[in-house]
């Protein structure tokens, strides 16, 4: 991570170069944080790449090369800089770490998380049909433990019925 003093002198090094004049292709003399500018808009409405070619009679044809797409990173950026509200970039070390967690794992979290705090079921039980298939298990659980409030019914297992199944 870095230090509170590198950032104090990156930050006055970057601004310092901003301010420096560059040239563009086409001539004009502009500081590098006008030419960055520029480069965010071009990027967030997209452009096309052309090329002069020569014809065999000596004249110069203008000829289409390759069109890039608008950029949604760099309308972001700007929307949020427009709007007064620029986001924190964030880090490479934080995008490994999310990665590192499968989402299923996630869901999965969440959904004990959810189910725990709706119904108070037990996510500490380590029974056999807990283990084979947990989810379903805490949801059984947790309708279960609704019945005993009163608000729904406890299935019969012995006389359950399945729909579409017999006379």
């Amino acid at each position: 991570m870095a230090t509170p003093k590198f950032e104090k002198d990156l930050l006055k090094f970057l601004t310092k170069l901003s301010g420096e004049k560059v040239e563009l292709e086409e001539g004009e003399s502009v500081t590098r944080a006008e030419a960055l500018a520029r480069t965010v808009w071009k990027e967030a409405l997209g452009y096309s790449v052309y090329a002069d070619e020569e014809k065999e009679d000596g004249s110069v044809e203008r000829v289409f090369v390759q069109y890039h797409a608008p950029d949604k990173t760099a309308r972001a950026i700007l929307f949020d800089y427009l709007l007064g509200k620029p986001k924190p970039h964030s880090t490479v070390k934080e995008e490994k770490k999310a990665r590192e967690v499968p989402i299923s794992r996630k869901i999965d979290d969440a959904l004990v998380a959810h189910l725990n705090q709706a119904g108070g079921v037990d996510a500490g039980r380590s029974d056999k049909a807990s283990a084979k298939n947990p989810i379903s298990e805490r949801m059984r659980n947790m309708a279960l433990s609704k019945n005993r409030t009163g608000s729904a019914e406890e299935p019969d297992s012995e006389s359950e019925e399945t729909p579409g199944v017999g006379g």
